[in-house]
């Protein structure tokens, strides 16, 4: 705590930089603001790949399967 002269308050010197006044706080909307567009890309990129994902599974069990067809075994002779 210190001790301003002519004042009755005291000012707290461990202020945090949301909270206080000056380059701190410009520093901290700057900081917020990153944070705010980082965010906002991840949830972007995240739903982008979500999505990928649920179309590429529809698209999967929208693929026709390849029937089973029994095959003929015959016996072959081998020519000398």
């Amino acid at each position: 705590m210190v001790k301003s002269a002519g004042a009755e308050e005291d000012i707290d010197e461990e202020l945090s930089p949301a909270t206080s006044t000056g380059v701190l706080e410009k520093m901290a909307d700057i900081f917020n603001l990153i944070m705010l567009i980082c965010a906002a890309i991840g949830s972007m990129a995240f739903g982008v790949l979500a999505a990928y994902g649920i179309f590429r599974m529809g698209f999967a069990m929208m693929r026709p399967r390849r029937a089973a067809i029994p095959v003929k075994v015959s016996p072959q002779l081998v020519s000398e």
